[in-house]
């Protein structure tokens, strides 16, 4: 989970760990970008706010798809969708939701995007 709002990526840690998830958190994406680039199979998903003053998360999702082209990502955003469609178009993100969200709408999305790409991450545990 990145998102340069603190608060929000506490309180997206607190739900989806009452999912049963383990979550790491970053509030700088170039810090979780370069966490990611070390370990890069040990996240199933990205979830990240598409405005952040390093770098948005656009940018840091191509840039982790670059790494690792299976991985699921979502993208949370506060602002109008209404650019939805260039932003998909990327390639880049899986799935998208407004911001604030409920933990119903959070789980439902993380639930949908991993489903989206699991048999990317099925087909790498028969692999180990």
């Amino acid at each position: 989970m990145v998102d340069d709002e603190k608060v929000v990526t506490e309180i997206a840690r607190e739900m989806l760990e009452n999912f049963g998830y383990k979550v790491f958190t970053f509030s700088n994406p170039i810090v979780a970008l370069n966490i990611f680039r070390v370990g890069p199979y040990d996240f199933d998903l990205l979830i990240t706010d598409l405005t952040m003053n390093e770098m948005t998360g656009l940018s840091l999702a191509q840039e982790v798809k670059k790494i690792r082209p299976d991985i699921s990502v979502l993208l949370i955003t506060g602002y109008d969708t209404t650019d939805e469609a260039s932003t998909h178009e990327s390639g880049a993100i899986d799935c998208m939701i407004q911001k604030p969200f409920t933990n119903k709408t959070l789980g439902r999305a993380v639930k949908r995007t991993l489903l989206r790409n699991s048999a990317h991450i099925l087909d790498r545990l028969k692999l180990t």
